[in-house]
């Protein structure tokens, strides 16, 4: 099975549970290096409802950092490869948040566009949200995966404080941020 969880759980019926992380194509998601004229975050995907996937903890570090460094606002730009539902949802938040002009949203692209798109990317965005009793455990998403195979660094917003994160760190693959302090700084860094 696919995480650290669920081999916990399965192998209480199945003592020969076994540990395979969803992975990447490495013929497909590799790193290359591309020269864009602006620090841009992407985002690609879906969210379905904030229990699992939640970005608010981003849009109020990215308010704050772009306060508190006038210098970001001139490179800083967010690009948002979503459905029509997330869209709307972006859209609301870049307006509550004032950071709608460093927003841009897009549709989907093909799956064969995504690791030119990563590879220029400054970080790549990994939207989860906490593992909780009643909430999502044990999802460890192919995008975190296919970040990782392009060797982009990840900024995983909110830390499920469990498999993802861990996996994150011992890869030394970026940061599953826990507050907006760690949001900032990381991005900051990336921007030096």
């Amino acid at each position: 099975t696919i995480s650290p969880w669920h081999v916990n759980i399965i192998s209480k019926i199945n003592p020969k549970t076994s540990l395979i992380f969803n992975g990447f194509d490495e013929n497909v998601f590799k790193p290359q290096t591309i020269k864009t004229e602006k620090f841009t975050i992407t985002y690609t995907g879906r969210i379905y409802n904030l229990s699992i996937r939640n970005p608010l903890l981003f849009f109020e570090g990215i308010q704050e950092l772009l306060t508190e460094n006038p210098d970001l606002q001139k490179d800083l730009q967010i690009e948002w490869y979503v459905d029509s539902k997330t869209e709307d949802l972006i859209r609301s938040l870049s307006s509550k948040y004032d950071i709608e002009k460093y927003t841009i949203i897009s549709p989907f692209i093909p799956i064969s566009q995504i690791p030119e798109l990563l590879n220029r990317s400054s970080i790549v965005l990994i939207v989860t949200n906490k593992t909780s009793e009643n909430g999502a455990k044990g999802i460890m998403t192919t995008k975190f995966f296919e970040a990782l195979g392009c060797e982009r660094p990840i900024l995983c917003v909110r830390s499920d404080e469990a498999d993802l994160e861990q996996t994150i760190n011992e890869t030394k693959a970026g940061i599953a941020a826990r507050n907006t302090q760690e949001i900032k700084d990381f991005i900051l860094s990336k921007y030096k």
